[in-house]
């Protein structure tokens, strides 16, 4: 059953400004292929590194099969920045002697990423990078075998190289995605990370469960108590300080901060029925 509650916020003495987040092209297509990333990536993991996940979906009933992509990674990124897959290449280097993938180009070095089939014919590509790279446009390759490659070009266009959304930039990364974090042995919490990666918006308490899923859960809604700022983090991602203690006494109370922002909540942990914070 749904429960909408009432919990305290506090903010930091400073006020957290957001930077706006980016718009890049988020699709681009190969002759055969389209490739997309979707709006909210990249998202971050649990140690503070940034996912960027591609897919690519057959425009064509037989598409030649993809052995992998070659992302083309423009300055100021350098291969030093990749933490997977292994960034073996450098600046100027060519993919291979077959494909000439990037062939002169002193300006990006390229990237050979491994393909997932997720769907039929379509593939999912995956970079992690630290959460130090911010997006900008880069260049996506698909390959289908030595010397055959179609590199992915802006569809509005249709000559764009540098045409999809990607680790190209140096700087915090405005980002927005959902992050479910276990808080204890049963409670869990979803959180929307904001461009700061502090928590913002709606904050949903779940109880009975861990990996913030079924009915019994509870919507928070933010009152602002100035005043207290906290240290710490949660999950590891150090851009945001972050903490959660809980209460020994009955009833529990559960305090959750992000950013100088505390979200609390109380109840009973043998009804798991809200109750008013002493």
């Amino acid at each position: 059953m749904k429960k909408t509650y009432l919990i305290f916020m506090v903010l930091a003495l400073a006020a957290l400004s957001a930077t706006p987040e980016l718009k890049a092209q988020t699709t681009c297509q190969t002759s055969q292929y389209t490739v997309t990333t979707d709006a909210n990536f990249p998202t971050p993991d649990f140690s503070g590194n940034l996912i960027w996940r591609y897919f690519a979906t057959p425009r064509v009933t037989n598409p030649n099969k993809i052995s992998e992509a070659v992302m083309i990674v423009p300055r100021p990124v350098t291969p030093s920045n990749i933490v997977s897959p292994p960034a073996l290449l450098s600046f100027c280097d060519a993919r291979d002697t077959s494909s000439k993938i990037n062939q002169g180009n002193c300006n990006g070095f390229p990237l050979p990423i491994p393909g997932t089939i997720v769907s039929g014919k379509s593939v999912q590509f995956e970079v992690v990078t630290p959460n130090t790279i911010s997006e900008g446009l880069v260049s996506f390759n698909l390959v289908s075998g030595p010397g055959t490659s179609d590199v992915c070009v802006d569809p509005s266009s249709g000559t764009q190289r540098f045409s999809i959304k990607g680790p190209a930039q140096l700087g915090l990364q405005p980002i927005i995605a959902n992050q479910c974090v276990k808080l204890d042995s049963n409670v869990s919490v979803q959180v929307t990370r904001a461009a700061d990666y502090c928590a913002n918006g709606v904050v949903r308490f779940f109880f009975n469960n861990t990996t913030c899923a079924g009915s019994d859960f509870a919507d928070v809604q933010g009152v602002e108590i100035p005043g207290q700022l906290f240290a710490g983090s949660l999950d590891g991602n150090q851009r945001c300080a972050e903490s959660f203690t809980r209460s020994k006494n009955s009833p529990v109370r559960y305090t959750y901060t992000s950013g100088g922002r505390t979200y609390t909540i109380c109840y009973d942990d043998q009804t798991f029925q809200k109750v008013s914070c002493p």
